[in-house]
């Protein structure tokens, strides 16, 4: 089989004061932000969420809608091709007060392969690459979550893809947060960025065209009701 994970010609080229008299209403709410933030920083990935009756542990959902799972390689090791999935979803567990006891799960539809090009995705599909007929799922599970530097931690999981388990290390971190209202909560961003080699899971196809490492990029958006800026 020729061609890669994108197509020839479309893929993407290698990469080569603080206002102390602002009005009071904007000085509040940037403090705020900044509290919520740090809030949010210094439990790593577990936002605080509180003192109160609400429980330690709280799980949410996150749909395709609020995030991107997407992958690239190197094509002839002169260009870049992405490509990413259209609908999985994950399961986040925070623990305000151990944020090590944090857990993810992630489920991927490898049928909603999508690639720049129709028939690049349909390659993807095939038996050849995530042989999406037979193995219809991809699905990540974390073993540990490590806060490391403050809005940044280590996740370390097991991928499954093709039927076959292998170690996945996941380096993330807090890209954006929006502190919650009245009318709604506080909103996190995390992005985390990894690696695998495509032949750990059977897919040895185009070897002197497609490069082996497959690198990984995830964005989920949560909602956090309840977090207090204080912390």
């Amino acid at each position: 089989m020729t061609g890669c994970w994108g197509c020839p010609g479309r893929c993407e080229s290698k990469p080569v004061p603080r206002d102390n008299a602002a009005p009071a209403g904007r000085r509040v709410v940037a403090r705020s932000a900044h509290l919520a933030r740090r809030s949010v920083l210094g439990a790593g990935l577990a936002a605080s969420l509180g003192d109160g009756p609400a429980p330690t542990e709280r799980t949410y959902m996150i749909a395709s809608a609020d995030g991107s799972i997407g992958f690239a390689v190197d094509y002839l090791g002169l260009f870049v091709s992405r490509g990413s999935f259209r609908r999985f979803a994950v399961r986040l567990t925070l623990d305000r007060k151990d944020p090590a006891q944090t857990r993810l799960v992630v489920a991927v539809d490898a049928d909603s392969v999508r690639m720049v090009w129709r028939e690049g995705a349909a390659m993807m599909r095939s038996s050849d690459f995530f042989d999406a007929g037979r193995y219809p799922a991809i699905r990540f599970t974390s073993t540990t979550v490590t806060p490391e530097t403050a809005g940044t931690f280590e996740v370390r999981g097991v991928v499954t893809i093709r039927g076959v388990a292998r170690p996945l290390v996941l380096r993330g971190r807090l890209r954006k947060l929006r502190p919650g209202t009245t009318r709604r909560p506080t909103t996190a961003e995390f992005v985390a960025t990894g690696s695998l080699r495509r032949s750990d899971f059977g897919m040895q196809a185009d070897q002197m065209i497609i490069s082996d490492t497959v690198t990984l990029d995830v964005t989920v958006r949560v909602a956090l009701p309840g977090l207090t800026p204080g912390g």
